[in-house]
């Protein structure tokens, strides 16, 4: 739980040290949102889930993010 607590605290300041209109901003925000569910899968704590899905919705917002083609 260290080292997650550890990465999620890191990859916040990833974050906060990107600027809003950066294009790799939508990632980021990914990755962070992925370890707040990481940490809620561990630890069930609905803060964790609300960060998650809080990360992911901003991620969706930004209008600089690469747009994602996916070929069949």
């Amino acid at each position: 739980m260290n080292d997650l607590n550890h990465s999620v605290a890191v990859t916040d300041q990833v974050v906060d040290a990107t600027p809003t209109d950066h294009p790799s901003r939508a990632a980021i925000l990914n990755n962070l949102g992925h370890r707040f569910g990481t940490q809620f899968e561990r630890t069930g704590s609905m803060d964790d889930l609300n960060c998650m899905l809080g990360m992911y919705e901003e991620g969706w917002r930004c209008r600089t993010a690469p747009h994602l083609y996916v070929y069949a």
